[in-house]
């Protein structure tokens, strides 16, 4: 099934349309550009309105041939049709603090904008000093987060600057708020989306309104080999998670992003936005069951059962597994074996399972003694050890490899007469994409980099919960 290129943006949607009661709307979008829309909304029938932009570039750029308003120039409408009385730009930098070279090039950038500079529409300041000056007009705010980028290499000023602009915005009640992630000017895929999420979550707990719209196309030929470059990178390493344009954004974004939307769901505006964040958090609704049925005490005392047994083959050492035999039960077994750094076993049960204990008990040791891919568990290694159980819903066959909640799906993948299984909880410690989630199954299965795009595989997922816990401390010489 062929997937329509989609460029991601979040919109949070006018006040009319949203019954909360805190009257401050933020808007999420994937490049910023995509504010424009919705700032001339707002400033349709307000007046006296300042824009105080938040970035490390100057969106007043000239047109492109292709499009006749990009993330580049965005501001130029804005200006000429008057629906803003003043930009306040807040770059990383101080101009002062520049030298001559980037002064020049900064220079070029202004040309089309020099005009409105001499009337004071745009003004240039540092967050430091435009933080500590009053202002008596209406304040929209428009963020870009390659703004926090220059701050990487220094997490605490990175996060007390975000802290306090954060801070700053709500403190001043601003009716509207946009917040670009714009992928193109972001360096580390795991931080990125941490601060995202960081954005995200400030918002969600404020109660403001939170609504989704997803864009479609490519920007420019350039995004398409940005995009090519970033599969390498990521290919090459090993990541778990990655950036790309479109519905391909949410592919490389961390289960914890999935997790979030689950809890906090933004409103999607568009049928292309539903159907993308129902694929990303429906894996959480249909596990949902599971978590009645195996409450939390439930799936602790099966990995206690499952612990005891892996111990007592540990001790004996068996010369063979006893397999379970399945009956027409769609519930299924996983129990998985690691130490501090890495997996040293796994077996599953994936379907016909009616009962979880004998279950639980004849999995363990496979997974610790007979799992070929890895060595046998010894005692001396118990105390470093942690176990997790998961219980699988009903497998159902994907057609699109893509169509499954990480962090909430397990999956299997089918070549000819191989199958193999990839538990939901090989996001915990991870964080794993979608993307990064069936690279990993593909490794499991002995397959090269890439290989999950190969039209010959089959895929089933199934709504799965699991349990991880330490193993209880053992001494080497200690019997069941």
């Amino acid at each position: 099934m062929k997937r329509k290129l989609l460029t991601t943006m979040f919109i949070i949607a006018s006040l009319s349309s949203c019954n909360f009661s805190n009257k401050q709307v933020v808007y999420f979008h994937d490049r910023h550009r995509l504010a424009l829309d919705k700032i001339c909304e707002y400033s349709a029938e307000k007046y006296d309105i300042e824009l105080i932009i938040i970035d490390e570039n100057f969106d007043f750029q000239k047109k492109s041939e292709k499009h006749l308003h990009t993330s580049n120039n965005w501001l130029n409408k804005l200006i000429l049709n008057d629906k803003i009385d003043k930009i306040i730009w807040i770059p990383t930098f101080n101009f002062k603090d520049l030298n001559n070279s980037d002064v020049g090039n900064y220079n070029k950038s202004f040309t089309n904008s020099a005009p409105f500079f001499q009337e004071k529409k745009i003004e240039i300041e540092d967050w430091i000093g435009f933080s500590k000056k009053k202002y008596n007009k209406k304040r929209i705010f428009s963020i870009d987060l390659n703004f926090f980028t220059k701050y990487e290499n220094n997490e605490i000023q990175q996060i007390n600057i975000q802290k306090d602009i954060l801070n700053y915005i709500w403190k001043n009640n601003s009716p509207l708020i946009t917040i670009a992630f714009s992928p193109e000017g972001q360096v580390n895929p795991s931080k990125s989306w941490k601060r995202f999420a960081e954005f995200y979550n400030f918002f969600a707990k404020k109660n403001t309104a939170l609504l989704l719209e997803i864009d479609e196309g490519y920007e420019s030929i350039t995004e398409i080999d940005i995009e090519k470059k970033w599969n390498a990178q990521f290919a090459n390493a090993n990541e778990s998670c990655g950036f790309g344009f479109g519905s391909r954004l949410w592919d490389n974004a961390p289960s914890s992003i999935a997790k979030m939307f689950y809890k906090n769901p933004p409103k999607a505006i568009t049928a292309n936005t539903e159907k993308i964040i129902k694929i990303l958090t429906s894996g959480y609704e249909k596990s949902s069951e599971l978590k009645k049925e195996f409450p939390q005490r439930r799936l602790r005392k099966l990995k206690k059962i499952a612990e005891e047994s892996l111990f007592d083959a540990v001790n004996n050492q068996p010369n063979e597994p006893s397999f379970y035999y399945a009956t027409d039960s769609h519930r299924g077994l996983g129990f998985r074996i690691r130490d501090k750094v890495k997996d040293r076993g796994c077996f599953g049960f994936y379907y016909g399972v009616n009962d979880m204990e004998l279950a639980a008990r004849m999995a363990a040791p496979i997974a610790g003694l007979f799992d070929k891919r890895y060595k046998p568990i010894k005692i001396e290694e118990w105390n470093s050890l942690t176990f997790e159980i998961s219980i699988f819903g009903e497998f159902e066959r994907i057609e699109n490899p893509l169509d499954f909640t990480p962090g909430a799906d397990a999956l299997i993948l089918e070549k000819g007469n191989e199958r193999t299984l990839l538990q939901a909880a090989a996001t915990f410690n991870r964080d794993l994409s979608k993307i990064a989630f069936l690279e990993v199954i593909c490794r499991k299965a002995g397959l090269p980099p890439g290989s999950w795009k190969d039209a010959s595989i089959k895929y089933y997922s199934a709504p799965s919960i699991f349990f991880i816990e330490k193993a209880l401390p053992r001494t080497p010489n200690e019997k069941k």
